[in-house]
C-alpha cells in the first residue's frame, strides 16, 4: 500500500492512516510526500506506525528527498510562457 500526502508537518494524518491500515492487516506500507515539513526525528514515529519507507519531493529540502520536481516545474512554466503568444499580449 502506498500513502500519498501533500503536506506533512506534524505527521498526525499519515501516522493515523498507517496505524489504521496496519491494524486492518496491511503488511507493507510506504509513503510519498509532496512537501516534507516535519522534523527528521519524526521518521521513527512513522516506522512505529508501520510505514517502512517514506520519500518526498525536493520542493522543500529534507533528508527524505528522493523525487525531483525540477523538470516538472520547468515544463509547466515553459507551457505557460509558450502558450501565450506575444501578439495576444499587445493591446
Amino acid at each position: 500500500m502506498v500513502l500519498v500526502d501533500d503536506i506533512v508537518s506534524s505527521g498526525g494524518t499519515l501516522i493515523g492512516c498507517a496505524e489504521a491500515l496496519a491494524s486492518s492487516g496491511v503488511s507493507s506500507i510506504d509513503a510519498v510526500v509532496i512537501h516534507a515539513l516535519f522534523p527528521p526525528e519524526l521518521l521513527n514515529e512513522f516506522n512505529r506506525a508501520g510505514i517502512r519507507s517514506l520519500r518526498s519531493t525536493n520542493s522543500v529540502p529534507h533528508p527524505t528527498n528522493a523525487i525531483a520536481m525540477d523538470h516538472i516545474l520547468a515544463d509547466a512554466l515553459r507551457r505557460e510562457v509558450v502558450g501565450t503568444s506575444i501578439a495576444e499580449n499587445r493591446v
